[in-house]
């Protein structure tokens, strides 16, 4: 299976301490599936931090979540948390304890909606039916050296 990595550098080799805290799945290197994903993701970081968009392409050598679910929105609120803030013993990836997670990637229309269910306007179960009909992409977040051992640089553009 091919997988992509959209931001402002070809990425050759991996280095997952240059990976950014709170996201979805925790910090991780974040590739997808789709193409166009990668891309629009490409331009944004370059428009973000400068430089020029690169897609880096990369093929995993064969996951947790297929569709928004309940399990998965507790998961995305936990891990866009700072992690003394979440409970002890929530299912979280703050301490990398998962080496790939795979699954839908909240996006802003989404955070909206995670937005809702903070200010107790909805709860859990109306969360994950509303994002079952929403559009949602998808990611692959590495967390372990031992995870990247399964990816191969195939090539930059």
């Amino acid at each position: 299976m091919l997988l992509y990595h959209g931001s402002n550098a070809v990425i050759k080799q991996v280095d997952l301490t240059l990976s950014r805290a709170y996201k979805d799945f925790g910090r991780g290197f974040y590739c997808t599936n789709v193409k166009c994903q990668a891309e629009a993701t490409a331009r944004r970081i370059s428009r973000l931090y400068g430089g020029q968009p690169f897609v880096s392409v990369y093929e995993l050598d064969e996951a947790v979540f297929s569709t928004p679910s309940t399990d998965w929105a507790q998961f995305v609120i936990n891990n866009r948390k700072n992690k003394s803030m979440v409970d002890a013993g929530v299912h979280s990836n703050h301490d990398n304890r998962f080496d790939l997670v795979v699954g839908p990637g909240a996006d802003d229309e989404m955070y909206a909606q995670f937005q809702l269910l903070q200010d107790g306007i909805i709860d859990l179960q109306v969360l994950a039916t509303k994002l079952q009909y929403m559009k949602h992409s998808n990611q692959y977040s590495f967390h372990s050296t031992q995870a990247l051992t399964y990816l191969t640089f195939v090539e930059g553009y």
